[in-house]
């Protein structure tokens, strides 16, 4: 989940001569310099690539080397057994509306933002909606301009938007982030407490029809939101078992979000007792 992490991971398989059968990284909400996360792999795994060149540990083959950074990015993830056979994907979180600054320094000083969409589920819905993929997405946004373009922006990307309910109480939460020229982890705070992703209930869950849904996906976000949607999130779960659909869970630990850790880590290890990946 960082530069070295991915230098150190890449290296380890190279030295087992498996490099090539890598399916690379997509997912997570943070950015570098406000490029996606696996836009920032792709450039790590270029940059290393070109390395390993110049010292001449790999060849100077511009085609050869070409195909190996493609199937890493992409060709290898719809090759893999089974992945191209997926009929529909439903991932359920929280959207965000996402603001990022135009100019460096403290968030409190910056006088212009570009408006943008955020979300660790919403970033891997839109990845895999560009591998091709049928993609749904389940979550409940206010009845205000940021939940408008938030849903507005999901359709324009081909992602399906009939699972996302409107709150006419609560409101659409909001991220910021630093534009960090420097590359240093950019700050990135979100307001986000009674957001209308907080309120997701088992109820919304009850209403979703997973047949025709191969898999689902859900992080350790949502259930950190708030006792509802952590039941909901559960409900989510226990529905995938029940009917046979395939269920990946990723824990994406996010301290600030729980009471405290033993609250984290109990009802993280109890979601992952559910899941299949």
């Amino acid at each position: 989940d960082n530069r070295q992490g991915m230098i150190d991971q890449m290296t380890s398989l190279a030295n087992l001569g498996v490099l090539g059968n890598f399916i690379g990284m997509l997912t997570d909400s943070r950015s570098f310099i406000s490029y996606p996360r696996h836009e920032y792999f792709r450039r790590i795994l270029c940059n290393m690539i070109a390395e390993w060149v110049e010292n001449g540990e790999y060849p100077c083959d511009e085609d050869r080397l070409g195909r190996l950074i493609e199937d890493i990015s992409y060709n290898n993830v719809k090759t893999r057994e089974g992945v191209c056979n997926v009929k529909k994907i439903l991932l359920v979180g929280e959207a965000m509306a996402l603001l990022m600054a135009e100019e460096p320094g403290d968030l409190a000083r910056v006088g212009h933002f570009a408006r943008s969409v955020s979300g660790a589920e919403l970033n891997v819905a839109i990845g895999l909606t560009r591998l091709g993929f049928d993609v749904e997405y389940m979550t409940r946004l206010g009845d205000d301009p940021f939940g408008r373009y938030i849903r507005t922006t999901i359709g324009e990307k081909g992602i399906g938007t009939k699972w996302i309910g409107t709150d006419p109480v609560y409101r659409t939460g909001i991220q910021l982030k630093e534009l960090a020229l420097d590359g240093h982890d950019p700050a990135a705070p979100y307001y986000r407490k009674e957001s209308a992703a907080s309120h997701i209930t088992s109820g919304d869950i009850e209403k979703i029809d997973l047949s025709d849904i191969a898999l689902v996906h859900v992080t350790g976000i949502l259930p950190a939101l708030s006792e509802s949607a952590r039941e909901a999130a559960i409900s989510l779960m226990k529905k995938a078992k029940e009917e046979g659909v395939l269920l990946t869970f990723d824990p994406n630990l996010r301290p600030a979000l729980w009471t405290d850790e033993v609250t984290m880590r109990n009802e993280i290890n109890r979601l992952s007792a559910y899941a299949d990946i």
